[in-house]
């Protein structure tokens, strides 16, 4: 097992909560490829499977980066405007953007993993690459005002994408309660960015994603591959959450490991 190094990377203006990251790293190294781990909500860094996941990328030679980016759960996501849900993408969107100010080890290559609700920011940072600071900047109205602390760097490039039961059309479905948000988070809102590497892993007995939009789904991993995104999709026997060693877990570490791992 590797141990994680526990780093702050911003501060919530309103309260002043804290935000932390878990670090894992192979020892001595100033270059490698690099995955930020965005657990769903509900999960965190601590969350057994998501720890182990950490340790088990390090193990490969991945840098991981395991961060708690939602608010506590039972806070309203989609209440206030919408003001959580806005919270975990500024906070994704800081995360991958600085990458390697938070770890101190350049990234060869960068990949993005999102469980859940970790998968709606992921994939939605991925598409946008370093585009999704202006995106988002302009969406909230010119700041995005709940960091304190923390920067964000342009020019970063995402290398690939890996979702695991992805709420990928969540934000859509709640569009009733947040119309602008629900429609700005959709993907097929940004089919035509440059083209990507996504890898999708589905859970056969995915309970949590309703019907209706795991339906949406297929119709979206469709239009990505039509719109020249690189797309496999791989369905695993497996729940919405997982746990260390399940089948959704280990095909997601090695989704993660063959993207991170690409062309070296």
């Amino acid at each position: 097992m590797i141990a994680p190094r526990t780093v702050p990377y911003a501060t919530r203006a309103r309260d002043g909560h804290e935000w932390e990251a878990d670090v894992y790293a192979p020892d001595g190294i100033a270059r490698a490829p690099t995955a930020i781990v965005l657990p769903g909500e509900g999960s965190s860094r601590v969350t057994p499977a998501f720890r182990d996941m950490g340790s088990a990328l390090a193990g490969r030679g991945i840098v991981a980066v395991v961060a708690d980016h939602w608010p506590a759960p039972g806070a309203r996501i989609m209440g206030e405007g919408g003001a959580g849900f806005r919270e975990a993408v500024e906070n994704a969107v800081w995360l991958v953007s600085s990458a390697a100010e938070l770890t101190g080890i350049e990234a060869e290559r960068l990949v993005v993993y999102g469980q859940s609700a970790g998968g709606v920011n992921g994939l939605f940072v991925a598409l946008e690459g370093d585009g999704a600071i202006a995106a988002w900047d302009a969406y909230c109205g010119g700041a995005i005002a709940q960091q304190t602390s923390g920067s964000t760097t342009a020019g970063f490039k995402v290398d690939g994408f890996v979702g695991l039961n992805g709420g990928y059309e969540a934000p859509y479905a709640m569009r009733s309660l947040n119309a602008d948000l629900g429609t700005f988070m959709s993907p097929f809102s940004r089919l035509e960015r440059p083209a990507r590497v996504l890898r999708f892993v589905v859970g056969s007995r995915d309970e949590v994603i309703p019907a209706p939009i795991q339906a949406r789904h297929k119709e979206l991993f469709e239009a990505l591959r039509e719109a020249g995104h690189d797309v496999a999709v791989t369905t695993v026997d497996d729940g919405h959450i997982p746990t260390t060693g399940s089948p959704g877990w280990q095909a997601s570490v090695d989704a993660i490991t063959g993207l991170a791992t690409e062309m070296q």
